[in-house]
């Protein structure tokens, strides 16, 4: 994560949500309705763009599992950010 936002690690533990306003504003939306799934124990995968700290604009892929407990409870989120802008560069054209 540290290579990805360009930003400590430390920093995303004092501040989970820190990351959330590198994402790009036009993807926003559609993220964030997103992780309204995974509260109801569904599964998502996204493709979405982000600044770095460093000032470089990355595509960023997201897959994250939630873990259900037997009364239906979210009580764990698993998952991957991966940086797929050598794949994606021509998503802009």
């Amino acid at each position: 994560m540290e290579k990805l936002l360009q930003i400590p690690l430390a920093t995303l533990y004092e501040k989970p949500d820190y990351w959330k306003d590198m994402v790009l504003p036009m993807y926003r939306k559609a993220l964030f309705e997103k992780y309204n799934l995974l509260s109801k124990g569904q599964s998502i995968t996204h493709e979405f763009r982000i600044n770095a700290r460093d000032g470089t604009t990355k595509w960023v892929y997201e897959q994250t599992i939630p873990k259900v407990n037997e009364f239906g409870e979210v009580t764990h989120l698993f998952g991957m950010e991966i940086d797929i802008t050598a794949e994606s560069y021509t998503k802009d054209i």
